[in-house]
Formats: C-alpha cells, sequence, structure tokens
C-alpha cells in the first residue's frame, strides 16, 4: 500500500472522475455535489483507486453525526452497489468511518472505525483503494505536508469490481432532512482534487 492524495497532477485523461483545485463548497442550498460517469454494464476491473484533499471547514453543531468526506455508488440504486463510504466524527467522538455493501443482502454493512481527531482549517489528503483481487479497502487521511492521522482496512465482500449501468456516482456532502438523518451539512469544507480510477 502506498498513499497519494492530494493534488491530481498525475491524474489519466481515462480517469472515471478527475476534478482538479476546489470542486465543492456547501453552502445553505448547495449542500450536496453527486457526479455522474456513465457505463454500461458488466466491464470489469480488479480495483478502485480514490485520491483527493478536503479543508476541513468546522464541526456541524451536531458532530455525533456523519460528516461526508465521500460517498462513491455505482449503478442506480443505493443498496449492494456502496463501493465506499467514508466520513469523519468531531469532538464528541473524534473518529473516521467507512462503510461497504457491495453485493451483500439488503440492511448488511462491512465497516470500519477507528479514532482520530480532525482539526478545523486543517487540510486532509485521502487515498482510499477498494482493492478486489487482493480482497481488501483501505482507507488512510494524512495532515497535507504531515503525519498519517488514521488508517483504516477491512476485506472486500466482492473479488472483482464489476460495473452496472447507467454507470458511477460519487457524492460530497450531506444535507439533513430532519427525518431522523445521522447525516449533518458540511458548510465551508472545501472538496478538492479527486482522482478516481478504474484499474484492469
Amino acid at each position: 500500500f502506498s498513499g497519494g492524495g492530494g493534488g491530481n497532477s498525475n491524474c489519466p485523461a481515462s480517469a472515471l472522475f478527475n476534478e482538479p483545485g476546489v470542486f465543492h463548497v456547501p453552502t445553505k442550498g448547495n449542500e450536496v455535489l453527486e457526479l455522474k460517469a456513465n457505463m454500461d454494464s458488466g466491464q470489469r476491473f480488479s480495483k478502485i483507486v480514490l485520491d483527493m484533499s478536503f479543508v476541513h471547514g468546522g464541526w456541524n453543531k451536531n458532530s455525533n453525526f456523519l460528516h461526508s468526506i465521500f460517498w462513491l455508488n455505482r449503478g442506480s440504486r443505493w443498496a449492494s452497489n456502496l463501493f465506499g463510504y467514508l466520513n469523519a466524527f468531531g469532538p464528541n467522538k473524534n473518529t473516521v468511518k467507512m462503510q461497504t455493501n457491495v453485493d451483500l443482502a439488503a440492511g448488511q454493512l462491512i465497516v470500519a472505525e477507528s479514532n482520530a481527531k480532525l482539526n478545523p482549517g486543517t487540510e486532509y489528503l485521502v487515498h482510499y483503494e477498494y482493492d478486489a483481487a487482493n480482497r481488501k479497502v483501505i482507507a488512510q487521511v494524512s495532515e497535507k505536508g504531515g503525519p498519517v492521522v488514521v488508517t483504516l482496512q477491512t476485506a472486500t465482500s466482492v473479488n472483482v469490481v464489476r460495473s452496472e449501468a447507467p454507470g458511477w456516482f460519487i457524492v460530497f456532502g450531506h444535507k439533513n432532512n430532519g427525518s431522523g438523518s445521522k447525516e449533518v451539512e458540511t458548510y465551508g469544507w472545501q472538496y478538492k482534487d479527486l482522482c478516481v480510477q478504474l484499474v484492469p
């Protein structure tokens, strides 16, 4: 495992998602950004590699709830197509948590969570691999120019990354709809330098 993250000058033209610079800053009425990439069903890959960075814009008043880093999904529905859901929790909890559920039964999740103190105003690099061929998922969050803050690892639920129409989507930010949601807005956070690759 070799970390990357932050800046995507080496992101290839063939990347699934390539968003240089600051591409989303949540504000009231613009809390969530969803990017889409069309792809036919049945294409097969060994792994997904994601690199990005974010500037922590401060904790929501409910820091015990999920603060979005990213949500990566395939197909046209959420269930059993979740390849990566990475979130941070604030000073009342101080953890980072990732979840996947690819091809699992409804309600089943693979989860990893670990203590990690993220500080407002700091820029963090994220490196994430869903390595189906080697049956492992790794998420690493580091301070830009500084130490690794947290590394999470779990097993995958599949041994190949398979596409499903209409393709892939990735989401940044949350919108709390007030109906029991445990996801909160990340106003003022800066999501930067995204590069997501599907590796044959």
